[in-house]
C-alpha cells in the first residue's frame, strides 16, 4: 500500500468515526482487517470499508 492509499484510508476512517452514530441511521458499515470483513469499529486501522444502506431495519 502507497503512502497515498494509507492516507487516504486514515481520512475515511476518520470521518466515519467522527459521524458514525448518523451513518448507523441509514447504512451498515464494514471495515476489511486481515482480509475479513467485519462491523466497523471505532478505533481499528481498516484495509478497506463497505457498506449497505438499511432496507428499512431500524
Amino acid at each position: 500500500m502507497s503512502a497515498d492509499e494509507f492516507s487516504a484510508i486514515q481520512l475515511y476512517r476518520m470521518g466515519i468515526t467522527k459521524y458514525l452514530t448518523e451513518i448507523k441511521k441509514d447504512f451498515e458499515v464494514y471495515g476489511m482487517r486481515n482480509e475479513e470483513w467485519e462491523t466497523f469499529n471505532k478505533g481499528v486501522e481498516y484495509e478497506a470499508f463497505l457498506y449497505y444502506e438499511n432496507q428499512g431495519i431500524k
